[in-house]
């Protein structure tokens, strides 16, 4: 059905691509409270697909804030979805993004940050839905 499909808008996917930062974390050996922000190595980020988690995680706040504004809770779904499908393509091209096993360490630590940045936003958008995450599929 539909409703339990793990592509496309769905819980599911929601929920697959949360436990996949997470997993990206637990194979780095770092936890969410690890990586430190640092705002100096996001320049360094310039494929589309990089740029397009960017601009979904930018967006993201005023997604939430109108879905609040207007009690319409698609804002927010909408929202989760954005960031979702931007990683999830960044994520699938693994040549092109590597991220563990990324050589050059300030663009694997500018990725994790988009991970960490990437789980706290589909956590809250989740969690606003009324949806627990998991950490595991």
């Amino acid at each position: 059905s539909k409703s339990v499909d793990f592509l496309g808008n769905t819980g599911p996917y929601q929920l697959y691509t949360y436990a996949r930062c997470k997993s990206i974390l637990g194979k780095a050996g770092l936890s969410e409270e690890d990586v430190k922000w640092d705002a100096s190595v996001m320049e360094l980020l310039g494929t589309p697909e990089e740029r397009a988690v960017l601009a979904a995680l930018m967006a993201f706040p005023a997604s939430l804030h109108l879905g609040g504004e207007t009690y319409d809770t698609s804002k927010v779904c909408a929202a989760v979805y954005a960031v979702t499908k931007s990683f999830s393509a960044m994520y699938n091209d693994k040549e092109k993004h590597p991220i563990i096993n990324c050589e050059d360490q300030a663009i694997k630590s500018a990725r994790l940050q988009l991970c960490v940045a990437v789980a706290r936003a589909i956590r809250t958008g989740m969690n606003l839905l009324g949806i627990d995450v998991i950490e595991r599929m």
